[in-house]
C-alpha cells in the first residue's frame, strides 16, 4: 500500500492497538528511507531519511487506542519529492516487533 502525500504537508499515520493491552508496549519508532527502484524493502545501506514523531492517543468512542506517527511540514519539506518506504519497530513484553513495511510518496504541490 502507498500512500501519497505533498511536499510541506503533515504526514500523519495511526498504528491502531487491535488487541491487547497497549500497557506492555514499550518504545515505538518509525522512520523512512528512500525507496530503491524494483525493490519491495528498504536497502540497509541507505540511511534513514526521516524519523517520526510518536505519541500514543488512548480509546475514545469508537477510536481504538493508537500510535499517531507524525512527519511534520518542515521535515517533509526538506525532502525531495520521490518514493519512500516507511515501518514501525515496537518492543512488545519485552520482544521487538516490526509493522509491515509501507510505501510512502511525496510529491511537488501545485499550490505554495
Amino acid at each position: 500500500m502507498t500512500y501519497t502525500f505533498q511536499r510541506g504537508e503533515t504526514v500523519a499515520l495511526a498504528l491502531a492497538v487491535v488487541s491487547g493491552d497497549p500497557g506492555i508496549v514499550g518504545t515505538v519508532t518509525a522512520a523512512i528511507k528512500p525507496a530503491v527502484e524494483g525493490r519491495a524493502t528498504p536497502d540497509p545501506a541507505t540511511p534513514i531519511a526521516a524519523t517520526f514523531d510518536v505519541a500514543f492517543a488512548a480509546a475514545a468512542g469508537a477510536d481504538p487506542a493508537r500510535w499517531l506517527l507524525t512527519l511534520v511540514p518542515a521535515v517533509t519539506a526538506a525532502l525531495p519529492a520521490g518514493a519512500y518506504l516507511a515501518d514501525a519497530r515496537l518492543t512488545v513484553g519485552g520482544r521487538l516487533a516490526m509493522t509491515e513495511t509501507i510505501g510512502l510518496r511525496l510529491r511537488d504541490a501545485v499550490t505554495s
